[in-house]
């Protein structure tokens, strides 16, 4: 009767999560033994768990503070299923590398906590303490198993971060004395009521500054292409897909229930960091050698593409830009499946070189890569080819026939980077022999590129699921 009247129900996923840590601190501290296979195994039915939760309990609420809907749930629901994924393989990295592995699942489970309750929260002081600490725990992520230069970028980071958080510090203040409070509708209602000044945009910039700067978009993506190819590969793989889940939903919902009164105002920044990002994203592939920091900036061309469609402001918009998301970050997460698979002599290989002529000893992992990049390309049949049509024809519907153009050339250039990476896969000398692959890493690729091919063999049905929830 209590965990009812009390509405407690709404917390159960984060709860879920919050128990598994507090049964993964008795573990490493008093069982004896412990292996990475244990607190994989806390997190997998924490996961499980929290994931059964959100979709049974799905719109409670907790006061006007803190709201659950479909859109909360679709973005808790991803969320849980990639951080399951990353931790399965993170698994596999821990066990060959003979590594403690309690601090990177108890710091990816708080960082699961914060962001859970930022998606939640209706209030820009309490997301502004979500976030600011989820990017705290993200930092320590950081230096979990990292080198001297590891520690030093991890910091590098956060001393960065903090004049923007202290901006959008400001930003919140000066809101929420504008509104009489820090509420989404209060501030909502103060911004429809009250006409644009310097003070007024610069308080609304500050706070999409700083999401902009966490999530890695042009021109405060400086350090992503480091922090990507700096850490340990849990932590690699990790970073590259919650953060940005978590930070996209949380702009659209801030989008929607804040700053729509105002949001036109920030059209023209937004598209052109956004085309920022795919030219220095291009440029950054092409330019590199080290995989890691190859698809580093293919992800911020990629966010570049997704932030050019966001940056219109309505359903069909956030719509295609959604599909996009999911359809490269699928792509995406093959990639770095394949990077558990890349090992020589106990090794991890992160050099283009290492990886020359593997397609005569490791025939589907040369396939495997193959189509992630083609699904990156946005060819048929993976589902690449359903995200960029989603998003172009978006575009074109809006007349924006300069930004579709910009974005195919962005492609083309971009295919040259992906013809660089096959090119040495299939036609250069071998060079290092690759170790056995663990047989649950092919399981892993079979189902990423069975889900990024089946959307496109039925994409009405896929689209429909997105649509519903999201609407």
């Amino acid at each position: 009767m209590f965990l009812a009247s009390a509405n407690l129900y709404s917390f159960l996923p984060e709860l879920c999560l919050a128990l598994a840590l507090i049964v993964q601190i008795l573990a490493f501290f008093f069982r004896k033994n412990v292996t990475p296979k244990t607190f994989y195994t806390i997190a997998k039915f924490a996961l499980f768990a929290s994931s059964l939760t959100a979709f049974l309990f799905y719109n409670q609420d907790f006061g006007n503070s803190f709201t659950n809907n479909e859109y909360t749930t679709l973005f808790k629901l991803i969320m849980y299923l990639w951080a399951w994924a990353c931790f399965y393989l993170s698994l596999k990295w821990f066990l060959s590398q003979d590594k403690i592995s309690f601090r990177f699942y108890a710091l990816a489970l708080l960082i699961l906590i914060a962001f859970s309750f930022a998606l939640s929260v209706n209030n820009l002081w309490f997301l502004w303490a979500l976030l600011e600490t989820a990017f705290l725990l993200l930092v320590l992520l950081l230096k979990t198993n990292a080198d001297e230069e590891g520690n030093l970028t991890a910091m590098t980071f956060f001393y960065s971060s903090l004049p923007f958080s202290l901006c959008a510090a400001w930003g919140i203040f000066y809101l929420s004395q504008l509104a009489g409070g820090a509420d989404y509708s209060l501030v909502a209602a103060a911004l429809k009521n009250s006409s644009m000044n310097f003070y007024l945009f610069m308080a609304c910039s500050a706070l999409l500054v700083n999401m902009l700067f966490k999530i890695g978009l042009a021109p405060f993506h400086f350090l992503m292409p480091k922090i990507v190819s700096s850490p340990c590969l849990p932590v690699s793989s990790f970073i590259s897909f919650i953060p940005v889940f978590a930070y996209y939903a949380i702009l659209i919902k801030m989008a929607v229930k804040v700053f729509a009164p105002v949001f036109v105002h920030f059209q023209e920044p937004l598209l052109i960091f956004a085309v920022l990002s795919m030219i220095i994203g291009v440029a950054g592939a092409n330019s590199e050698t080290n995989l890691r920091r190859i698809f580093a900036y293919v992800a911020l061309f990629n966010l570049g593409i997704v932030f050019s469609e966001l940056a219109f402001f309505d359903v069909r918009r956030l719509y295609g830009s959604f599909i996009y998301l999911i359809s490269y970050m699928l792509a995406l997460s093959g990639v770095y499946t394949l990077f558990y698979a890349l090992k020589s002599k106990g090794d991890y290989l992160n050099n283009l070189k290492d990886i020359s002529g593997i397609s005569l000893a490791k025939p589907l992992i040369a396939a495997a890569m193959l189509l992630c990049l083609i699904s990156m390309l946005g060819l048929p049949p993976m589902m690449g080819f359903l995200g960029l049509f989603s998003l172009l024809n978006g575009l074109a519907a809006l007349r924006e026939y300069w930004l579709v153009a910009v974005i195919l050339a962005g492609k083309l250039f971009m295919a040259y980077a992906y013809l660089k990476v096959i090119k040495v896969v299939y036609f250069d000398a071998k060079s290092i022999t690759l170790d056995r692959v663990d047989k649950g890493i092919y399981l892993c690729l079979f189902v990423n590129i069975i889900l990024t091919t089946a959307a496109a063999f039925n994409p009405r049905f896929f689209l429909a699921i997105l649509r519903n929830f999201l609407n």
